[in-house]
């Protein structure tokens, strides 16, 4: 398992007031056996399959890009250091 360390995005969407609209018109229903608290939708891949796919791929685009430009900053200050 790959653990991802926590990021913050602003303005991750572009419309966010819609993203959050959609998201509170979900029906939501309790763990029938009570294995967690609150309510929860249907998985997003059997609501919008298309949808939640751009959201995987924009999520790991982020960590991904941050993962580039941190080798790539590692690489500049390696390529920057004396040969001993």
């Amino acid at each position: 398992m790959i653990n991802f360390p926590a990021i913050c995005i602003d303005n991750f969407f572009d419309k966010p007031d819609k993203v959050r609209e959609w998201g509170l018109s979900l029906s939501k229903q309790k763990d029938p056996e009570g294995r967690w608290p609150g309510k929860r939708s249907e998985h997003l891949f059997k609501i919008d399959e298309q949808w939640n796919q751009n959201l995987i791929v924009k999520i790991l685009l982020a960590y991904f890009t941050l993962l580039f430009l941190f080798l790539a900053k590692i690489s500049i200050v390696l390529s920057r250091t004396p040969q001993i």
